[in-house]
């Protein structure tokens, strides 16, 4: 714990005092370096870049969710939702007929039919809930997205998720 150093390494960001280091010495961490050290942090901030810059961080960054925050944890149910329909079709797409369901058990007849039904409503209410109209109006929740949980858990192959009771 010695102030006597030219480079200090450290564990913790909490070992080190900023305020007492001298001009010269350096540490192995930053002072309130949060908001890009951690995947919170830095999501938060690229979401924030679209007021600086014309870009969107999903073209370049995974989908990153703040667990901790409500309407993100919607967002990721949704996501989730979402991309498990997209996956359903996927399927559809590459197998026809032929197509397995979730937990590669066959599906047949009506109930392949199902599926994929279920899975276009989802997918449209989506993109429709995604157009430029829709985006303006806050709290716009499109009705083809919910499925009863039933539905849910046939889709994806287990019970309901609780976190999709939401879509439900």
């Amino acid at each position: 714990d010695s102030c006597a150093f030219d480079f200090k390494w450290c564990l913790k960001t909490s070992e080190i005092d900023f305020q007492r280091l001298a001009p010269g010495q350096v540490v192995n961490h930053f002072k309130m370096n949060r908001s890009v050290t951690t995947k919170v942090g830095l999501a938060h901030s690229l979401r924030s870049l679209k007021w600086f810059e014309e870009v969107e961080p999903d073209t370049f960054f995974p989908r990153s969710y703040d667990l901790n925050d409500h309407d993100e944890v919607d967002a990721f149910v949704e996501d989730f939702c979402v991309v498990a329909c997209m996956g359903v079709l996927s399927r559809y797409l590459r197998d026809g007929e032929d197509m397995k369901g979730p937990r590669g058990k066959w599906v047949l007849g009506r109930e392949h039919r199902r599926h994929v039904e279920l899975a276009v409503r989802v997918c449209e209410g989506y993109v429709s809930k995604c157009t430029v109209a829709d985006l303006d109006e806050e709290g716009q929740e499109s009705s083809d997205m919910c499925l009863f949980s039933h539905e849910w858990s046939d889709l994806l192959g287990d019970e309901c998720p609780v976190g999709a009771a939401w879509l439900v």
